[in-house]
């Protein structure tokens, strides 16, 4: 017979591994008002989503902070169990599994308002210096285009370049270049840049889970729907979503 010690030594190891089981590591970095490790609700939207939607199902989420690049490879690895958050691509599909979409990103120019910046078909976008984000994804997506683009390290120095003047547009996603604009820039440099309503592209973002480990990741891709359902459902999925006006 199991005696009583061996007895509870054993249920404290399933306890101990169920636990670990259903606590949930993602690499993530800094990309205000979706994900930043500073304590701001109001700048981590897509954090409340996905922390929110796995704890309704009784997961544990814990975030750690990464540059961009590195926060990838982590979990490309396996040493998270994702990162956040992502639109699909042919390079991310080779080693990751997708979670249903955290949100939809739509992506537009912003332009100096002494530029008189304007687009119908892409082809007009050759008469224009473009600026654009080391491995954006709107890079990319111009690059299929054939247009030229004058590449930054980061969003910060591509604005400022369209401050400048050293290029006519930019291209970020509509929320994200507000957020820029209102946290970068003076009121007054901030009240010259403009951006055009026609999007660029509008696309889902994900979490990344990687194929690492297939059978885990999808169980957390079934896991975090039926939390996001919920969310849904109840409504708080919005409330989280509209706060300081994080959709239209």
């Amino acid at each position: 017979m199991i005696g009583v010690r061996t007895l509870v030594v054993i249920l404290l190891f399933s306890a101990t591994a169920l636990a670990q089981e259903q606590r949930v590591r993602f690499a993530i970095g800094e990309w205000p008002p979706y994900t930043t490790a500073a304590n701001l609700p109001q700048n981590q939207v897509a954090q409340r989503v996905v922390k929110e939607a796995y704890e309704s199902q009784g997961y544990q989420i814990e975030f750690d902070y990464f540059p961009w690049s590195r926060a990838f490879k982590l979990a490309s690895e396996g040493e998270y169990d994702g990162t956040f958050p992502w639109i699909k691509n042919d390079e991310r599909s080779e080693l990751f599994l997708y979670s249903e979409a955290i949100f939809t990103q739509t992506v537009v120019f912003f332009y100096h308002q002494d530029m008189a910046f304007s687009w119908k078909e892409i082809d007009d976008l050759k008469q224009y210096s473009i600026g654009g984000t080391q491995d954006y994804q709107s890079v990319f997506f111009l690059n299929q285009y054939g247009i030229d683009q004058t590449l930054s390290i980061d969003e910060q120095a591509s604005f400022n370049k369209l401050l400048k003047r050293r290029i006519d547009a930019y291209p970020t996603g509509k929320i994200r270049g507000q957020y820029l604009l209102n946290n970068l820039l003076s009121d007054n440099e901030a009240s010259q840049i403009k951006f055009h309503s026609k999007p660029l592209f509008e696309d889902d973002m994900h979490i990344l889970l990687p194929k690492h480990n297939t059978e885990r990741s999808q169980l957390l891709i079934e896991v975090f729907a039926q939390g996001l359902a919920e969310l849904l459902t109840s409504g708080r999925y919005q409330e989280i979503m509209i706060d300081n006006n994080r959709i239209d």
